[in-house]
């Protein structure tokens, strides 16, 4: 007796990627988290659409996470690149 899907219908859920804020270490849906990532300039910036080239962390969007960024001292080693400065505009990005 085959099983080939024949005759059967089952509904199959969307895959929902997971991912982990750098900060606090929460695992979160991808969509719910800020993607970050390096320039050309080693600045460390938002990438909202996702779709930079490279190594990319994830931030949680709440203020808590986004003002402790400062404090990691590991963000050479998660970039695998000497991160020179963090842009502005990823502490203030909703």
């Amino acid at each position: 007796m085959s099983r080939g899907g024949i005759g059967i219908t089952s509904k199959k859920k969307s895959h929902i990627p997971v991912r982990t804020c750098i900060v606090c270490r929460k695992k979160k849906a991808k969509g719910e988290l800020i993607r970050l990532s390096v320039d050309q300039d080693n600045t460390l910036i938002a990438d909202m659409n996702g779709t930079r080239k490279g190594r990319g962390a994830y931030l949680c969007r709440n203020q808590f996470c986004r003002e402790k960024l400062t404090l990691i001292k590991k963000m050479d080693r998660i970039f695998k690149t000497d991160v020179r400065a963090i842009s502005s505009t990823i502490r203030s990005t909703n």
